[in-house]
């Protein structure tokens, strides 16, 4: 009864991350693809994926096997409630981060940068299949089209892979703490 206390506490705390950052992210993203795109840059960052990413791994680092699909459970939850327009995209975009990041550290017992990159790169994946499911090409010829969604994959796992980064980072300074692994 205690572990799952605890368990649901971290959870809890790891989801509340991204859900207060939101507010900061997304206008800040907009502000950074506007001058992105000002600039001729067909890529830039879609900052509210890194905490999502972030807290993904941690979760798993911390709670152990189960931890990320847990978090990508409670995500797809807060993600629900704060933008019921997108259920079709968000739901299952954050419960298939979960899913990637749990199988990609299926292993794992320490978790380097290079895992936690890998992690995230592999929930990124998983996590970007909805929007590959309805994308259409519309009026756009097939070359076009193809490259936009080349673009935004890139775009979209290079913000994953800067969040499994920053988790990494993150569970780097919690070993050196006294009192935690």
């Amino acid at each position: 009864m205690k572990r799952a206390a605890l368990e649901a506490a971290v959870l809890s705390l790891l989801a509340a991350i991204p859900t207060a950052l939101g507010y900061v992210l997304g206008p800040l993203t907009r502000a950074v693809s506007g001058a992105a795109s000002l600039a001729g840059m067909p890529i830039s960052p879609r900052l509210g994926l890194l905490p999502l990413t972030t807290v993904t791994v941690l979760a798993r680092a911390y709670i152990g096997r189960g931890g990320a699909i847990k978090e990508g459970i409670l995500l797809a939850t807060t993600g629900a409630f704060f933008h019921p327009r997108d259920l079709s995209l968000r739901v299952p975009r954050n419960i298939l981060l979960g899913v990637g990041v749990e199988l990609a550290l299926l292993k794992a017992e320490k978790f380097s940068a290079a895992e936690c990159v890998l992690a995230s790169l592999v929930g990124g994946v998983f996590s970007y299949t909805p929007y590959l499911l309805f994308a259409t090409p519309g009026i756009f010829s097939a070359a076009v089209f193809l490259a936009s969604v080349i673009v935004s994959t890139v775009n979209y796992l290079l913000t994953m892979v800067i969040g499994g980064y920053f988790a990494s980072l993150v569970l780097k300074r919690a070993r050196t703490l006294p009192g935690l692994r």
